[in-house]
């Protein structure tokens, strides 16, 4: 696991101190090794920080060069089935001398081409600089869990693991890009592929780009989309459910491979729990680590991976974090580059921050709900969809429209209207996480013209000639995930040097899944069907299958602490801030009355340290 930084200009040797200060920018990511390496007309440099998981000997740092001198690459990520491809390699007469995935990769490109990434199973974005066709080429893995960033204006091209490492580059403007900042306050996260800087954006999932020298240009192309097929309702539930096994258990077994102390965060719910059974059969001292935090109550989930951890026999470790500190949410703020407005960043912080002493590499649940079907909007859109033909839709349609430009921010009626009025035959309810289009700028105090263009970039983002789930399974898979969940893990657990892996993730889990039928993902009722089948099979018996807990703090019940508070008004309030106090402070006042405001509250705070700490102007 890494970080990587790279740039294209027209001017020679310019840049060289700016590229050495933007890999250091990343040392968090890979406080190992930093490398830099220039090409002979000193226009191309690529940079990068690493965090040794695979091959600790020096011969495998980056950025590499091939053994005919051809191509250089840059790689953030792990390519899990590196052993197998180097053993196809080698019968097609390559030769290799290193032991690191990274040297796969390369020679995979110098076989392969674009296509080696047809063979890729793993988590990745690098670049690869191609010096006998004068391009670079670039890609990331199929669900985004490493994230890549282009900064392209004029003769000026960027490309980093976070955008920090842009900020040490004189030419790089960060100019405020409103439709994306709109888009966040609205769903908490960037519209996928977008960024909050003008001539900034991201490689989406699943794509590859290739950047041509001689012209400047960057073009785009689709490798891989999640793409659902006809439900098969002939296989056996029973032939599903082991091939369901089968396919992810190899993907734990492949991810426990590291040169470096490998763990499993057991938080005790089902994915995580699932996780360690599998992973078990392959570790026989398999550490697994659970961290409660003081006074969470029924947020605690140790008991849980108690019982987890004693029945398949793992050295388990449950780590105490006395207190969580609100001045911490500057460093995450920070660390997070743009604006993301998850609360659940903060036990994640801790979390990765708790376990760095203990293991380098650690294994999670993330994906499993996207993938698997797993959230309770599943249940609910399949439960309106039914209703759909037994309501005046144009009539509620007209309704809602009026309504919503009055209710009030977090009225819980206005996601009822949101599921009432939704066209299940094209869409899917749109309904705002944390404030809405009429409602928003009545939160800033700088005349700030909003585009209010999110809901139609939301309604444009929903798939067409699917099911209603897999409409709203996808919607989560491609934006949700993408842009929070794995933002979220990544930030979070590189800030303190840990890899975070995904077996949910997994090439062939990813390819299981587009052909696994709706019933066995959620209906009306139940939700996770077959995952939890399998949690049947594999648990302790007195596992309850059907328990949820999200991975959350209580910060409903902090912002009523005066620590907490106050700490979020004087944020809010400062007569420096960027807000409205008066509406602000409704908020607030809304918040003790008992509606629940948390979440916004935070969002507000959250954008506010973010743009004090990159001086970000909205004027």
């Amino acid at each position: 696991m890494c970080g990587i930084v790279g740039i294209v200009t027209d001017r020679s040797n310019t840049e060289r101190n700016q590229l050495d200060a933007a890999a250091n920018k990343l040392y968090h990511r890979g406080p190992d090794y930093q490398g830099v390496w220039w090409s002979d007309n000193g226009c191309i440099g690529f940079g990068h920080r690493r965090l040794s998981v695979i091959d600790l000997n020096p011969a495998a740092n980056q950025p590499m060069i091939n053994s005919d001198n051809s191509a250089v690459i840059t790689f953030n990520g792990e390519i899990y089935n590196f052993k197998s491809l180097r053993n196809q390699l080698e019968k097609l007469g390559h030769y290799f001398s290193t032991q690191s995935d990274t040297e796969v990769l390369l020679v995979s490109y110098q076989q392969w081409g674009k296509d080696c990434l047809q063979y890729l199973d793993g988590m990745f974005a690098f670049a690869i600089f191609d010096k006998k066709n004068n391009q670079i080429f670039f890609a990331r893995d199929r669900s985004g869990e490493k994230p890549l960033y282009f900064y392209h204006h004029e003769k000026n091209f960027l490309f980093a693991s976070e955008i920090k490492a842009f900020f040490e580059f004189s030419f790089f403007e960060p100019r405020l890009n409103l439709s994306s900042l709109e888009f966040s306050l609205l769903y908490g996260y960037l519209p996928s592929g977008q960024s909050v800087f003008l001539n900034t954006s991201k490689l989406l999932p699943g794509q590859y780009a290739i950047f041509d020298i001689s012209t400047f240009s960057l073009t785009r192309h689709i490798y891989w989309y999640s793409n659902p097929q006809a439900n098969n309702e002939n296989i056996h539930e029973n032939q599903l459910l082991e091939q369901f096994e089968h396919v992810l258990s190899e993907s734990v077994a492949n991810q426990l491979f590291a040169d470096v102390p490998v763990g499993i965060l057991l938080s005790g719910g089902v994915d995580s729990s699932i996780i360690t059974a599998l992973a078990a059969r392959y570790h026989k001292n398999l550490n697994t680590y659970t961290v409660t935090f003081k006074g969470w109550g029924h947020f605690n989930e140790a008991p849980y991976a108690e019982m987890v951890s004693n029945y398949f026999g793992t050295q388990h470790h449950e780590i105490s974090v006395d207190e969580i500190n609100p001045d911490s949410l500057s460093i995450i703020a920070a660390q997070l580059d743009e604006p993301m407005f998850d609360s659940s960043c903060i036990p994640m912080y801790y979390v990765t921050k708790s376990i760095k002493s203990k293991c380098t590499v650690a294994l999670g649940g993330d994906g499993a709900d996207e993938v698997m079907g797993g959230y309770q909007n599943y249940k609910e859109v399949q439960q309106f969809e039914s209703l759909y033909s037994l309501i005046s839709h144009f009539k509620i349609d007209l309704l809602s429209k009026n309504i919503f430009e009055y209710l009030p921010v977090g009225f819980k009626g206005k996601r009822i209207l949101s599921f009432l009025s939704a066209d299940y035959k094209n869409s899917l309810p749109i309904l705002p996480t944390f404030f809405d289009e009429q409602h928003l700028k009545n939160y800033f105090k700088p005349a700030i013209s909003w585009p209010q263009q999110s809901c139609s970039i939301r309604k444009a983002q929903i798939r067409q000639n699917v099911t209603t789930l897999q409409r709203a399974i996808l919607l989560d898979f491609e934006q949700y995930l993408a842009e929070d969940i794995l933002v979220k893990s990544d930030r979070m657990s590189m800030i303190n040097a840990v890899e975070l892996r995904s077996p949910f993730l997994g090439k062939n889990v990813l390819e299981f899944s587009s052909r696994l039928p709706d019933y066995l993902k959620a209906d009306r009722h139940s939700s996770k069907i077959l995952l939890r089948k399998l949690a049947t099979k594999i648990l302790p018996p007195q596992f309850d299958v059907n328990r949820k807990q999200g991975f959350s703090i209580p910060l409903q019940q902090w912002l009523h602490l005066p620590k907490w508070r106050n700490y979020f008004m004087e944020i809010l309030l400062d007569s420096a801030s960027i807000y409205d106090k008066k509406n602000v402070m409704s908020l607030f006042d809304a918040h003790t009355r008992g509606r629940s405001n948390n979440e916004r509250l935070y969002a507000l705070v959250m954008l506010e340290l973010w743009r004090k700490h990159y001086s970000v102007s909205f004027s």
